[in-house]
């Protein structure tokens, strides 16, 4: 099963997924069947300090 996290955001709304190659379709024939389409879709990949703080829960390094 895929993790799914959604995030309403100033200018849309962010997914965080497991697996990007299989949600992004699965989004947009969702989309699609509602009778929606996405202004863009864009892919952005975890940075190191995405993960450390999804592993921790905390930041890499402190402000």
């Amino acid at each position: 099963m895929q993790r799914l996290e959604a995030l309403p955001g100033e200018d849309g709304l962010r997914l965080h997924v497991d697996s990007a190659a299989t949600a992004i379709p699965q989004l947009l024939r969702a989309l699609a069947a509602a009778g929606l389409e996405p202004d863009h879709v864009q892919l952005q990949r975890p940075s190191l300090d995405d993960v450390f703080l999804a592993l921790t829960g905390r930041p890499l390094v402190r402000t």
